[in-house]
């Protein structure tokens, strides 16, 4: 399983570290499937190794090929429709009137499936659909599916019933207002049922993907608060490759949108002659598991230096047994420096002014001696 923080850190490392590399340092431990894994294990793999490529590999080293996390969605969503119509072409006649297997195929399916008639209207549901939206046999057969939608995705679930009516099979990503107002978001399919040439009803089969899209709706969320945040922040993995960079960060540094993204932090950093990087400090922290608070100098595109301060923190993701990346925040210290500086010039006057005051003060105490005197010699 080669993940896509792993390219982009293999694409900085010098070809020489690159030769004396083994395949455990570019990759994580390999997983051993059947050679007719089908794409819900590539699925289920990538889940649990929270990657979004794999490398598939022959028994005999040999590679076979890469799927990424569009290829699943790609075959899950997109092809699921032909997998789906050839197993209803199969069960369409005789489904539900004969016993054996063929009812267990359609009574067992880990898929929703609604048996819907020419009209619309639901005439039977296996037990994955009554588990999908809460309600009871009783209450969905009879009912029309279209009531089953919310008001959001109305227009695009009656289209694409329409359409599988008209005998062309159609699929679409919508919402189903469940019991007590519950809302499942569910990729549904609309297969028609040909009996002899003419269509006799139409298969409509669902799976809850409810989990992924508020996950989607979480990672937009987050995006859009890291990217709108008001302080530059970038995101690092282990080896100090930015996978993250909001706008703040590429206008701080002067770099176009997206230009930062792959770059090694230590480029961006000013290193004095004979001193080390200091990034070298923050990753040692981060993968101990500390957080990192520094401030030095870095250059962006132009050259201009810039002083910055880092508060860099580990990100523990749950499950992992160490820490893969972490979040930087920067500060520029340039307007803190000229306030301090403007507040040292203000206390280096008011201690000249105080000196002043008092030099003046004492030799006034002289000048009245000599004026008490000079009065005394005029007197006499």
């Amino acid at each position: 399983i080669l993940t896509s923080r792993s390219i982009t850190r293999l694409a900085n490392i010098p070809q020489k570290k690159k030769d004396a590399m083994l395949m455990a340092d570019a990759m994580r431990a390999p997983v051993s499937v059947h050679r007719k894994a089908y794409v819900p294990e590539a699925s289920t793999l990538m889940k649990m190794n929270r990657t979004r490529h794999l490398i598939a590999v022959g028994d005999q080293d040999e590679f076979m090929g890469l799927v990424t996390i569009s290829d699943v969605a790609h075959s899950m969503e997109g092809r699921y429709v032909e997998f789906m119509r050839s197993v209803m072409r199969d069960m369409e006649k005789d489904l539900l009137t004969t016993g054996g297997h063929k009812r267990a195929l359609f009574e067992r399916n880990p898929n929703a499936v609604f048996s819907l008639d020419c009209n619309g209207i639901i005439e039977h549901v296996n037990p994955a659909a009554i588990l999908l939206t809460g309600y009871s046999s009783d209450f969905l057969i009879g009912t029309p599916a279209i009531k089953l939608l919310t008001e959001v995705c109305l227009h695009a679930g009656k289209s694409a019933m329409s359409a599988a009516l008209q005998g062309d099979a159609q699929s679409v990503q919508i919402q189903i207002q469940g019991i007590d107002q519950r809302v499942v978001h569910v990729f549904l399919s609309f297969v028609p049922i040909l009996v002899d040439g003419e269509l006799s009803g139409v298969y409509a089969v669902g799976f809850d993907i409810t989990d992924r899209v508020l996950a989607e709706h979480r990672l937009h969320k987050l995006s859009q608060a890291l990217q709108q945040a008001g302080e530059p922040i970038a995101i690092v993995d282990r080896y100090g490759v930015i996978e993250y960079a909001n706008s703040q960060l590429h206008k701080m540094f002067s770099y176009e949108e997206g230009d930062l993204v792959g770059k090694r932090l230590k480029a961006l950093e000013c290193v004095q002659q004979g001193e080390e990087s200091h990034y070298k400090e923050i990753i040692t922290s981060i993968i101990e598991g500390i957080p990192f608070k520094g401030e030095f100098f870095h250059r962006n595109k132009n050259n201009d230096i810039l002083d910055l301060k880092v508060s860099a923190s580990p990100v523990h993701v749950p499950g992992s047994p160490q820490v893969n990346y972490f979040i930087n925040i920067y500060e520029d210290m340039s307007s803190r420096r000229e306030t301090e500086r403007q507040a040292v010039r203000s206390q280096k006057m008011e201690t000249i002014a105080t000196l002043a005051g008092g030099i003046a003060h004492d030799f006034n105490n002289y000048l009245a001696a000599i004026t008490g005197s000079l009065y005394l010699f005029r007197r006499d």
